[in-house]
């Protein structure tokens, strides 16, 4: 995390794992909820990228495949 945002997590903890597997290749996808870290998040490769509270994830739009990341993470405290 540190390599792409410039911050150093202090408390995670695992959300979800998604795998993908076709006859070609096989991806693992593995989220975890950032709870607490240390530094100003940025986007240190030029990524496009911002930091929202998760009550503002219902509003965006995003790709069908990221439904039950969305989902697992609205249902969190």
């Amino acid at each position: 995390m540190f390599e792409e945002t410039r911050i150093t997590i202090r408390s995670a903890s695992l959300l979800q794992i998604k795998q993908r597997f076709t006859i070609i290749s096989s991806s693992v996808f593995i989220f975890y909820l950032v709870e607490e870290w240390e530094g100003e998040p940025c986007s240190y490769e030029g990524q496009k990228n911002k930091w929202i509270n998760k009550a503002e994830l219902s509003a965006l739009r995003f790709p069908p495949a990221n439904d039950s990341v969305i989902e697992t993470i609205l249902l969190q405290k």
